[in-house]
């Protein structure tokens, strides 16, 4: 990783609101401290609070597009043990597989981190002994 003077990144750091000047975000409150910026990228997802702070601030909201995927996802990431190794399989990602009523996945990252995922469907229906979505 190249050393980039002018960025910097607040890891385990929340902000807790942005600061306006004439339409143009000029700081971040981060730990009770107002931090100067040039720019933010907001990767909160999205249940961000950066929509509302922006039209709070007198800014319109982008528009937005969804769609129900008929699922709903749970993640978490975790770190590789010190000295442990992670093994190669025929998966393209990761292990994964599919129960019938959840699908599970794995998603290796760097520095030795990976994502583990369950999925479920947001709908089932109950047809004999079976559940089907």
């Amino acid at each position: 990783m190249r050393n980039e003077s002018l960025i910097v990144v607040l890891d385990r750091s929340k902000v807790e609101s942005l600061r306006f000047v004439s339409g143009r975000v000029v700081s971040a409150g981060v730990g009770g401290q107002q931090l100067a910026t040039d720019l933010v990228v907001d990767a909160m997802g999205r249940r961000s609070p950066t929509p509302g702070w922006i039209r709070d601030a007198g800014g319109s909201e982008e528009l937005t597009d969804s769609s129900d995927c008929g699922a709903v996802y749970y993640s978490r990431y975790y770190r590789t043990r010190p000295g442990a190794v992670r093994r190669d399989g025929p998966w393209v990602l990761g292990p994964r597989g599919d129960t019938g009523y959840l699908g599970f996945n794995t998603f290796p990252g760097d520095n030795d981190a990976f994502a583990f995922v369950l999925a479920v469907p947001t709908r089932e229906t109950r047809t004999g002994e079976s559940y089907t979505t």
